[in-house]
């Protein structure tokens, strides 16, 4: 007889993970990983000479990045409460001229924006 190591599967979970950690929040929602790459990774196991499931996917990661970059959010996808700001964190109101997403300061408004990258949002006064 032969016994193969048990792996348990889990299911995470954070009822506020959308305010928290919202970029987070999003690439956890684009991962797809389809029946086929979940079986290739785990031959690619199998057949290794004893690689880890941490080597497999570290090499998967490094063979596949056209399957999962697109699941990095970009750095100006702001969600509500939020606005685009520049490297100095100014508020901006487009895409073209910030570089990442702030809290809007109180009394300001976050207000939805959309152009060719997405949907995004500013802060108003």
């Amino acid at each position: 007889t032969s016994s193969a190591a048990s792996h348990k599967l889990t299911l995470w979970g954070y009822n506020r993970l959308g305010t928290t950690a919202n970029r987070i929040r999003e690439l956890l929602l684009r991962m797809n990983i389809g029946l086929e790459t979940m079986s290739d990774l785990l031959l690619d196991h199998k057949t290794s000479d004893g690689d880890s499931f941490a080597e497999v996917t570290c090499r998967w990661l490094n063979q596949a990045r056209q399957e999962w970059e697109p699941w990095i959010p970009i750095e100006t996808e702001c969600q509500a409460g939020q606005g685009l700001v520049d490297a100095n964190g100014v508020f901006r109101s487009n895409r073209s001229d910030a570089m990442a997403c702030d809290w809007c300061p109180e009394g300001w408004q976050s207000v939805e924006y959309h152009d060719t990258a997405g949907s995004s949002y500013t802060c108003e006064h």
